[in-house]
């Protein structure tokens, strides 16, 4: 039988045992709903606001500092549009970057219909966001500048504390989906973002579940975008999910403890798989920074020079490794990627990229056992691909 082979971690990541054993207990034996005042209740409440300490040390912040959410959507949903409702009008504006993930993206478009001003700020040949853009974009009309830690297409890294200081120098708030890189490990301490997306299944934590870090200033201003009962400090309403919010902590407690150590282990994984596609497959191309980076995520060109290979029909000879072209919330949209092609690529080069993925579960078996197909399965595209579809014919005048 062959070995199933996950390489889209990016896309979402194995539970972890140990957060699995953390929420199994939850999901059995306790079934009061946190906001009831009796012993059944204080229970579930409790479990919560031990899982809240945790989540808000990704942060370096304390635990009233989180709001537990549905996922990284939600999050950037109340990001945005709850700041937005505080703002005044001669201050509300929104900036971002054009390689944002479509849960910021559609949010933003949605606010730009309604009369928002928003402005998308470009990014150069690495995807990196142009921070000088940025800084002439941003001035006293920004009210909430929304960058993410890092892309999920490309894996590249931002400088967090630069792109806050733009923000906090013009007046403005930062917000920063950090869903990719928190698997990692906590902010760095000098982050300075005042609202933090966190995502569970992005970091060996439970799907449908994730969290919204809050600073002081922002929390003054945040207003709720879905009402209820008044859980989550007013600021979601709705029962609070309670195995899913202890996941989410075990998660974050873990990501802290080991994942400084597996980036290092999970990057060596990647750049073994780099270094064998590019030596195996002459013009293959790395798409993206080679030193600013996510430890897991190669993208990776692998048309032949000249040609253009669809990365499509590479995967669908790769029925055994879990891979992708993107972001797994864009597959439904046709084409190119928007985020490859941002960078300045050909619709070529980014039709024939591929994404490969590593998470901290990854093992070496895993890309000694997966270049070999892969390579395999390029070349065969590439053949198909550069092959005459009248080869062997012959037409009279």
């Amino acid at each position: 039988m062959t070995r199933l082979i996950y390489l889209d971690a990016a896309a979402s990541t194995p539970i972890e045992p140990v957060v699995l054993d953390a929420m199994l207990p939850v999901l059995r034996d306790v079934y009061g709903n946190p906001g009831s005042s009796h012993w059944a209740g204080r229970r579930a409440r409790d479990l919560v606001e031990r899982a809240r300490e945790s989540v808000g040390a990704l942060a370096h912040l304390g635990p009233s500092s989180v709001v537990f959410l549905s996922g990284a959507t939600e999050a950037n949903t109340l990001a945005l549009h709850g700041m937005l409702a505080a703002a005044s009008e001669g201050r509300r504006s929104i900036v971002s970057c054009v390689t944002e993930h479509p849960a910021v993206l559609e949010p933003l478009r949605a606010l730009a219909h309604s009369g928002v001003p928003v402005h998308l700020v470009s990014v150069d040949s690495d995807g990196r966001p142009d921070l000088d853009h940025l800084a002439s974009v941003v001035d006293d009309t920004t009210f909430l500048v929304t960058i993410m830690a890092a892309n999920n297409e490309t894996g590249v890294m931002v400088n967090l504390p630069r792109v806050a200081a733009i923000a906090h120098a013009a007046g403005a708030f930062f917000h920063t989906d950090a869903s990719q890189l928190l698997t990692w490990g906590a902010l760095p301490a000098d982050h300075e973002a005042d609202l933090v997306t966190v995502s569970g299944h992005k970091m060996h934590g439970p799907k449908g579940v994730g969290a919204l870090i809050v600073g002081r200033e922002a929390r003054q201003l945040l207003q709720p975008t879905q009402r209820g009962g008044g859980q989550e400090r007013g600021l979601r309403g709705g029962t609070t999910n309670v195995a899913g919010a202890v996941g989410l902590g075990a998660a974050a407690d873990r990501a802290i403890a080991v994942g400084a150590t597996a980036a290092l282990t999970t990057a060596a994984l990647r750049n073994q798989l780099e270094t064998g596609l590019v030596s195996g497959l002459p013009g293959a191309l790395l798409n993206g920074s080679h030193d600013d980076r996510l430890p897991g995520v190669l993208n990776i060109a692998v048309g032949d020079v000249g040609d253009s290979v669809e990365a499509d029909a590479v995967l669908a000879r790769l029925p055994s490794i879990a891979a992708s072209t993107g972001s797994a919330c864009s597959s439904g949209i046709p084409g190119p990627s928007q985020v490859l092609l941002a960078m300045g690529m050909s619709a070529e080069r980014a039709q024939s990229s591929l994404r490969f993925s590593l998470s901290r579960l990854s093992v070496s078996a895993d890309v000694d056992d997966a270049l070999p197909m892969i390579v395999e399965a390029v070349r065969a595209v590439r053949e198909a691909t550069s092959a005459s579809p009248d080869e062997g014919l012959v037409f009279s005048q």
